[in-house]
């Protein structure tokens, strides 16, 4: 009988980096006074799959969205993203931006950002855990309490 290797315990891997960028966003649609916002994008090998965005609206208020690392990576290069979170790069002559919408109970808001630097920041998430190997930074055992809980 063939024997798969088992899922690894976190206490024998590496300590998972996490990499994070502070951008600015610019808030499209919205009143010049709230026009541009503070972005910071958080990754972490511990969570491989997912991006995180924290809105920075204030400095007692933050709001965070989850997105996920390939769906983000798509939208460097076309639109991607369905449904509450898409993702796509703008057109034209003018500095390369990165469009996204987010899409809440409350409301949609639309962002740009610069795409150069948050493409750079990508391709960190990528050296740090390639394409096709974030399963093998996933602590199973704790994602098998979760479930069991």
């Amino acid at each position: 009988m063939p024997q798969h290797p088992s899922p690894r315990r976190r206490d024998s891997r590496p300590p998972a980096e996490s990499l994070m960028l502070h951008i600015p966003l610019r808030h499209l649609f919205a009143p010049l006074e709230r026009c541009v916002l503070g972005g910071r994008f958080r990754y972490s090998a511990a969570d491989p799959f997912v991006v995180r965005l924290d809105l920075i609206l204030d400095v007692e208020v933050e709001v965070t969205w989850f997105l996920g690392r390939d769906m983000f990576a798509a939208g460097l290069l076309a639109p991607s993203g369905d449904g509450d979170i898409r993702v796509w790069p703008s057109c034209g002559p003018q500095q390369a931006r990165l469009l996204f919408s987010l899409q809440g109970t409350d409301g949609e808001a639309t962002f740009e950002a610069d795409l150069d630097m948050l493409r750079t920041w990508l391709d960190r998430t990528y050296q740090a855990v390639p394409a096709g190997t974030e399963s093998g930074h996933v602590d199973w055992d704790a994602v098998a309490d979760l479930l069991g809980s």
